[in-house]
């Protein structure tokens, strides 16, 4: 039995796209607002490893929240930004990937299958090594995707109470968070390209048993 990467990987998805923005929201919260922070720990009176395990559990849950509404980011810029690579810097690998697409799908299939995806399901399908490679982008994606939302709020707040330093710092680092995030989508955009057009090679080149054979060596030995 192939062995998917998302078995391992998931969890860290979950820690560096929802738990760490979580933590850092709520450190910053605290920083922020230390009386309030001090009523609700009074208020709740938990010991100290039951303390632990609450911060855990809301940090999570606030860090879902802004990972759900950063995806507002991609919304808006991600069919932009799928469009500047497809037409300039990553057309030749567009182009070739689209005539891939174009000779494996029958015409009507064609229009309802983009590129990009139909390139990250063939590389999720053969090559799963391959795509864990996919899923620690996509990790590290999120994690400033949802950074750079934690802290434009968080100027937002400094600037609310009058602290024009520390709100000045946190746009500033809001902009290199997001700058990070495209730069990382970008990356993952010609990862796929990439990976797609290497792996037709493969199949091209190889007879059917040779393609099966180097499925499993690729799954269990990373390095071969």
């Amino acid at each position: 039995m192939v062995e998917k990467p998302s078995e391992y990987f998931i969890g860290i998805l979950d820690f560096f796209g929802i738990l760490v923005p979580g933590v850092v929201a709520i450190s910053l919260l605290r920083l922020q607002h230390p009386e309030l922070a001090t009523r609700i720990s009074r208020s709740l009176d938990l010991p100290a490893s039951q303390g632990v395990v609450a911060f855990i559990v809301v940090a999570y849950l606030a860090g879902y929240l802004f990972n759900v509404t950063s995806l507002a980011l991609d919304r808006l810029t991600g069919p932009l930004q799928h469009r500047s690579f497809e037409r300039y810097s990553g057309q030749r690998l567009y182009g070739r990937a689209s005539e891939l697409k174009n000779a494996c799908l029958s015409e009507k299939d064609r229009n309802l299958l983009p590129t990009y995806t139909w390139a990250l399901a063939n590389v999720r399908n053969h090559f799963p090594i391959w795509s864990a490679d996919i899923e620690r982008l996509d990790a590290h994606t999120a994690l400033f995707r949802s950074m750079s939302l934690v802290l434009a709020l968080t100027a937002f707040l400094e600037f609310c109470r009058s602290g024009w330093k520390w709100g000045f710092m946190s746009i500033v680092l809001a902009v290199i968070s997001f700058l990070v995030f495209k730069h990382l989508r970008w990356q993952r955009i010609q990862t796929v390209y990439e990976y797609y057009v290497s792996l037709h090679a493969i199949f091209e080149g190889d007879s059917g048993s040779n393609v099966e054979r180097k499925v499993v060596a690729s799954t269990s030995n990373p390095h071969a």
